[in-house]
């Protein structure tokens, strides 16, 4: 339990700044984006819009570190069989 805990401070001290150093970018790509900048709008501001508030980017980061960590888990149990 302390390990993924700690693997999810690591993430949230990535995936935080990220978001915040970011979100410039967000007003000025406008409407006509490529599938990269799609991709990447949807990883940092999807589930939860964090417009609203900005404890959403806390609740984006536990969706994502759970998502990713799954998959994950569930790679290796695949890769030990």
């Amino acid at each position: 339990m302390i390990r993924l805990l700690k693997y999810y401070a690591v993430f949230a001290v990535g995936y935080i700044p990220l978001v915040i150093l970011t979100m410039p970018l967000f007003i000025s790509w406008g409407s006509k984006r490529n599938f990269v900048e799609k991709a990447y709008l949807y990883f940092i501001g999807s589930p939860f819009d964090y417009s609203k508030s900005l404890w959403l980017i806390l609740a984006n980061s536990i969706f994502w570190f759970t998502t990713f960590y799954g998959i994950i888990f569930f790679i290796r149990k695949l890769k030990r069989k």
